[in-house]
């Protein structure tokens, strides 16, 4: 690499790919900027969603690069959520895969992270926000997350109650459903046990299954992810609503998603899709869109459960007779 040209990994190579960005971190060069210059040379995720600072932090503190992996994170009992589990209860098996960051690097990258992390009182946290609000011309949790500087989003909905009252401390007024944001939470512990809900359903008939994140996996083959289809308007009173489906950290299969009733505040009945109806970053339909793109809809989750349940019969079945 020079000063003057920023020379970025080919895309097969993944290896590589994680050295450049530990040695463009050791650089200075931060996360979203690394992230930015993946996307723009066409570096592809192993999830296939674009590059970003979350997601580019993350590799930077993750252990296997130097050899190391780590057990225990979570752990959970059936039909209950899965909690994460403090430091001291990890497993940690040392050098037991073969390492691709020099140690040191790795300390070194450390290092920078935990400096970096300034303890901010309200007063600066609040000044910053408007900075950055004058700067953009608005605020989202998206803007916050990528801006340097500032605490994340989740850290400010902690510190100050919501984001709403975030925004209302430094008097800006968001045209984005604050309400939804701040009720994610509630919607991710229903889509939860909905999970374990079905898990016990499959494990009822002998088939083996697993949650990891926002995923089932049954027979070690066979996906379901979980979602939120949320409501959504325009400013035109005769647009018809319409929900959207996000296609993040989605894995091929089905897709099971809670439908929410207008304002998102109650939940509306439940769907069942294949993942691959969802291209883009966002899968968007009206009621008529659902009807045309063949969503299944049900009243009860028992009804959806029992049905996918059939239809995991059938796939499994023939791969067994395939076999």
């Amino acid at each position: 690499m020079t000063d003057h040209v920023r020379v970025v990994p080919g895309p097969a190579d993944e290896t590589a790919v994680v050295r450049w960005i530990f040695q463009e971190f050791l650089k200075g060069t931060y996360e979203w900027a690394i992230a930015r210059e993946l996307n723009r040379n066409g570096t592809p995720t192993n999830t296939g969603r674009p590059w970003n600072g979350p997601m580019i932090g993350r590799m930077l503190r993750n252990e296997c690069y130097i050899g190391n992996l780590i057990y225990n994170r979570r752990s959970g009992k059936l039909r209950e959520k899965r909690v994460k589990n403090p430091p001291p209860l990890w497993v940690r098996c040392e050098g037991c895969i073969e390492p691709i960051i020099a140690h040191a690097i790795y300390l070194r990258a450390q290092k920078i992270i935990r400096e970096r992390r300034v303890s901010l009182s309200d007063e600066e946290t609040l000044k910053r926000l408007r900075i950055t609000l004058m700067k953009r011309g608005r605020l989202s949790p998206k803007i916050i997350d990528e801006t340097v500087g500032l605490p994340c989003t989740a850290t400010l909905m902690q510190r100050f109650g919501s984001i709403r009252e975030t925004y209302r401390l430094i008097g800006y007024t968001s045209r984005r459903d604050c309400e939804y944001i701040e009720s994610r939470k509630g919607w991710a512990a229903v889509n939860a046990g909905l999970a374990n809900e079905l898990a016990a359903r499959f494990q009822e008939r002998g088939r083996k299954t697993a949650i990891d994140s926002e995923c089932l996996v049954v027979d070690g083959v066979a996906n379901v992810s979980f979602r939120v289809a949320r409501w959504m308007h325009d400013s035109h009173p005769w647009h018809a609503p319409y929900w959207t489906v996000e296609r993040k950290k989605l894995t091929p299969g089905w897709v099971v998603a809670i439908r929410l009733a207008a304002q998102n505040k109650a939940l509306l009945d439940y769907l069942l899709l294949p993942s691959s109806l969802v291209t883009g970053q966002t899968l968007r339909f009206t009621e008529t869109g659902r009807i045309r793109l063949k969503i299944d809809r049900f009243e009860h989750f028992s009804s959806l459960s029992r049905s996918l349940v059939r239809r995991s019969a059938s796939l499994y079945a023939a791969r067994k007779t395939a076999k």
